[in-house]
């Protein structure tokens, strides 16, 4: 199975060296499946644990939506308690939302 980003700022931010990379851009530029992408290239070590956050829960439901097109593919298994994709190595990716004040405190420490 072959992912790709879209020709333009999805495949230059993949393509970043650095840490931390700002990445905006209008509705629909695909930001969100280019963390997803992002966020594949780690799932073999067993340690990692990531953390995509959008906005409000119908948001958050479109990218939930979209990873079990992809990660079940890739050997992930999804909990629909905690929205976490976890793969056979051990890897967690999480997905959340910060759609009302105080939701970011229930990602304190991930």
């Amino acid at each position: 199975m072959i992912l790709r980003p879209q020709e333009g700022p999805q495949t230059e931010f993949l393509r970043r060296p650095e840490d931390e990379v700002l990445y905006g851009g209008a509705k629909g530029g695909g930001k969100s499946y280019a963390l997803m992408l992002e966020a594949l290239r780690q799932i073999n070590i067993s340690s990692y644990r990531a953390l995509i956050l959008r906005r409000t829960f119908p948001r958050l439901q479109e990218l939930i939506d979209r990873s079990k097109e992809i990660f079940p593919k890739l050997g992930a298994n999804y909990s629909s308690q905690d929205h976490t994709w976890t793969f056979l190595s051990g890897a967690k990716i999480r997905f959340g939302h910060c759609q009302n004040k105080g939701d970011e405190s229930n990602f304190q420490g991930h």
